[in-house]
């Protein structure tokens, strides 16, 4: 999030029209740093901003900290994160579900549920929802079938 707001700050704008704003004067510190309300109810910097902003000139009240080169910026560019989730399933053990349950019914259900809930996960954007539909009852039989076999 803050690196895409970083590329395109740098993609429109020039170094002489950025300048550092030190962490004192900046509002959104105030919040990030868990600032009590009842605080920031009377905080002049979180509803009125910094000093500067209320001046004329914005370089007669900054810190004079030189931005000339993107180096800064470019520090809080970082690649990006990649996680990688992996699920172990034991293919040769009968479902569990099985032995814990005396209805048929419950167990088809139970697996249907389970198998809807792995589908949603799956595809967020595009979820089932509902009840359980004959398609997924007969699904999750297959599923016990070839799991009891």
């Amino acid at each position: 999030f803050v690196a895409n707001r970083i590329s395109i700050i740098l993609k429109l704008t020039v170094s002489e029209q950025r300048h550092h704003v030190a962490s004192k004067q900046n509002p959104a510190d105030l919040v990030s740093r868990g600032i009590d309300p009842l605080r920031l109810k009377t905080c002049d910097l979180w509803w009125s901003g910094p000093l500067y902003l209320q001046q004329s000139s914005v370089d007669d009240c900054t810190d004079n900290i030189s931005v000339e080169s993107d180096e800064l910026f470019l520090r809080e560019l970082k690649p990006p994160v990649v996680s990688e989730i992996c699920a172990l399933i034991n293919t040769f053990e009968p479902l569990s579900v099985i032995n814990q349950c005396s209805s048929y019914m419950k167990i088809l259900r139970i697996v249907a549920w389970c198998k809807r809930f792995l589908h949603n996960s799956l595809n967020p954007l595009h979820p089932t929802r509902g009840t359980l539909t004959t398609s997924e009852l007969s699904q999750a039989l297959l599923c016990v079938v070839r799991n009891v076999q």
